[in-house]
């Protein structure tokens, strides 16, 4: 997976299929960098004077990115899931409660994801498996 590929699935809104650990992480590196870029943003544009439909408009653009940058950390979270083998409704207890859905969410980018093809797509990093099996066979 290059690069850029990892960028761009860690920021993807899609509730299906696996991701693996890195991309996990850095998808909860950017959304966090990114949220608070937006909201610094929006604290500073507060203290400048503008008129009330641009600030109506200010306001509308950065509830629409919070939401998106909220959509992909579900997202994540659910494929993550499925990375592990479990269902993607378990990201409720992430969302819904607070301290104990931090925690949970933290063991979830620490555990291993199945390293065989299962019910929600191929393991991510089976082309990479290949090629160490076929390595460490030679």
């Amino acid at each position: 997976m290059s690069s850029g590929s990892v960028i761009g699935e860690a920021l993807s809104v899609r509730f299906s299929g696996r991701v693996p650990r890195r991309v996990f992480w850095v998808s909860a590196l950017l959304c966090s960098v990114l949220g608070w870029l937006v909201g610094w943003l929006y604290a500073t544009l507060y203290m400048t004077t503008m008129t009330e439909i641009t600030w109506d408009f200010v306001t509308v653009a950065v509830g629409a990115f919070q939401i998106w940058l909220a959509l992909i950390s579900v997202s994540i979270s659910v494929r993550r899931l499925h990375d592990v083998g479990r269902n993607g409704l378990w990201v409720l207890p992430i969302v819904l409660v607070p301290v104990l859905g931090a925690i949970f969410w933290f063991v979830l980018g620490c555990l291993v994801g199945e390293q065989h093809e299962n019910r929600y797509g191929p393991d991510p990093y089976a082309t990479r498996n290949n090629l160490n099996a076929l390595t460490t066979a030679s």
